[in-house]
């Protein structure tokens, strides 16, 4: 996308957040590369008036002892350019380690439903953040009805969503 130019010549057309995305990035080399091309993306991102943000991925689902390893990447790339981070990533490994029986991958990387679902409150979340008095049952019911949320994932999905913001995990 760098390369081309054409993600650049987009970026410049005028955008209020422009979201980058890579991989997991969990090891070194992926690493390196996401924090390089956060940074060049970054700079032309500013220049046009716009504000960058980083989805935060999850690894495949053999490799989930990555989760740790693309979390931290996807922190260190956003800090440094000064980037919302979306942590969809650390939402999923949370809601996956409160209920091992919660089906978010619908193939090896691919999310199921619930996996979509997880990922669209998180970036809701990130984006439209509700103070205290708004988030109450009204308001939790509003969105679980909006996104047709199973009542019995409800709580789950948007307590990994919304302490993936507010609380982030510490990592070892």
């Amino acid at each position: 996308h760098w390369e081309d130019g054409r993600a650049a010549a987009a970026i410049r057309k005028g955008w209020d957040v422009v979201v980058l995305q890579q991989g997991g990035s969990a090891h070194p080399p992926d690493r390196a590369q996401l924090a390089d091309f956060t940074r060049r993306f970054a700079g032309v991102i500013r220049a046009s008036g716009a504000k960058p943000a980083l989805y935060m991925v999850w690894p495949v689902r053999e490799r989930a002892q990555d989760f740790r390893g693309a979390i931290s990447s996807y922190r260190e790339a956003a800090a440094a350019v000064d980037a919302t981070l979306v942590p969809v990533g650390e939402a999923w490994l949370r809601a996956m380690s409160a209920d091992k029986r919660v089906r978010l991958y619908g193939d090896s990387i691919h999310p199921a439903g619930l996996g979509v679902d997880l990922a669209v409150l998180t970036f809701y979340f990130t984006f439209f953040p509700a103070g205290p008095q708004e988030f109450d049952d009204a308001f939790v019911a509003r969105i679980a009805r909006a996104l047709e949320l199973p009542q019995e994932r409800r709580d789950l999905l948007i307590d990994a969503a919304t302490r993936a913001i507010d609380e982030p995990m510490a990592l070892r």
